[in-house]
């Protein structure tokens, strides 16, 4: 949840762009390593995250890539470091 009221809710190994001043136009980072006092960067600007709550879910999880290759980025670490999408 942020601090203004917007919910999300995403697998662990979901990509998130979150606000980093060394970064610019931002970090990827895996929700599941999202913490409180985050900023993450939304369409509608940034918003800061206030609470974290990891829930189980044992279902399948879908993931769409455009081409193949997303798919080939998605699977190697540089798609962790880049600074924006």
């Amino acid at each position: 949840m942020t601090k203004d009221g917007k919910t999300i809710r995403v697998s662990g190994g979901h990509a998130m762009l979150v606000c980093d001043e060394a970064v610019p136009g931002g970090r990827r980072t895996a929700a599941g390593r999202l913490q409180a006092g985050d900023r993450l960067m939304t369409p509608d600007g940034v918003s800061v995250i206030s609470e974290v709550v990891t829930e189980p879910y044992n279902d399948i999880v879908y993931n769409y890539f455009s081409n193949k290759d997303e798919i080939l980025l998605a699977l190697t670490e540089v798609y962790w470091n880049q600074a924006s999408l």
